[in-house]
């Protein structure tokens, strides 16, 4: 019977080394601090024993405002990381970081928006206008939207409030960050609150789901490693959309406190753009050149990317394509 690991901690070793049963350790950081069904190609991966078929021991690691997931990268704390987009990666690019993007899970998401309280007169960005608006610091969305602020003029006060959904409830904020797939569900389907929601696409902007990351010097280093460990979470990833109910309770095997019915809300809305992302036969993974060079541009425009670079440099299909 194989024997599968499962650790999850906020600090994880440093560097890629063995175990004693002759596994190579890997340290992944997650964007948020919670496991729920958008984690559930990277469960599957370590509950189905693929990542051990592929001679891996995979700590998954949540994230926090002190350790995001570009940070843990970079800090050595983890070797691979995934973000919700390209955007964080490549802005940390311009200030010098060399990280290379590996892969990508529901590439055509559009997960990011802001939500509002759907009675609070608030019904555009330009509404937001002086605003106290609710944040994730170190989070994707905090970098899109911020970009989004900043094309149409707008300034708001930012609050640090993760996922307490409370303080829209209460008033203390107007508006708050969203992931299409979980906050607005929270709302309404758990907390009994309508809400509107905005959405950056509306506007030009598009973000670009799990998008895998690493040091470069690390997938030079250990590229049997890397491609090992795509190639497993690829099979996760397959296996979740193909085994929705396994897939639930596999996730609240890791986190009990879930409820079964709202994960399938959720599994039904990212099947449907799994379908959208590998309807045409490309690779599972595959990283669309497009994606780069349009949020790379956008970054620039708006002036934060603080050095140029060769934005086709930042991403590799090598190890999806392998």
């Amino acid at each position: 019977m194989k024997r599968i690991i499962i650790t999850f901690a906020l600090l994880a070793m440093l560097g890629c080394g063995a175990t004693p049963d002759g596994l190579t350790e890997l340290n992944i950081r997650m964007p948020i601090p919670v496991i729920e069904s958008h984690a559930a190609p990277f469960i599957a991966a370590q509950k189905m024993g693929f990542y051990e078929e592929e001679g891996l021991k995979v700590n998954i690691n949540p994230s926090s405002a002190q350790l995001n997931p570009v940070t843990a990268v970079l800090s050595g704390a983890d070797e691979i990381a995934w973000l919700g987009g390209p955007d964080t990666m490549l802005v940390a690019q311009g200030k010098g970081a060399d990280l290379i993007a590996i892969a990508n899970v529901y590439q055509e998401s559009n997960f990011v928006g802001i939500m509002t309280l759907k009675d609070s007169g608030i019904k555009t960005v330009k509404d937001l206008e002086g605003k106290r608006l609710g944040m994730f610091f170190g989070h994707i969305s905090t970098d899109i939207i911020r970009a989004w602020l900043k094309q149409e003029g707008v300034t708001v006060e930012e609050v640090n409030v993760v996922f307490d959904f409370q303080q829209l409830i209460r008033g203390d904020i107007d508006a708050m960050f969203d992931f299409r797939t979980y906050g607005p569900l929270i709302m309404e389907h758990k907390l009994n609150h309508s809400v509107h929601r905005m959405e950056p696409k509306d506007y030009g902007i598009r973000s670009w789901g799990y998008t895998l990351f690493a040091k470069r010097s690390f997938t030079q280093e250990h590229p049997e490693v890397v491609e090992g460990y795509i190639r497993a979470t690829m099979k996760g990833l397959k296996w979740s959309r193909e085994n929705t109910e396994e897939a639930i309770t596999m996730i609240i095997g890791v986190n009990p406190g879930l409820n079964a019915d709202f994960e399938r809300i959720v599994r039904g809305m990212l099947a449907d753009i799994y379908d959208e992302q590998y309807g045409d036969g490309r690779p599972l993974g595959w990283l669309d050149p497009h994606a780069f060079k349009e949020t790379y541009e956008r970054l620039d425009r708006q002036g934060l990317i603080e050095e140029p670079f060769d934005y086709t440099k930042s991403y590799t299909n090598a190890f999806v394509e392998a």
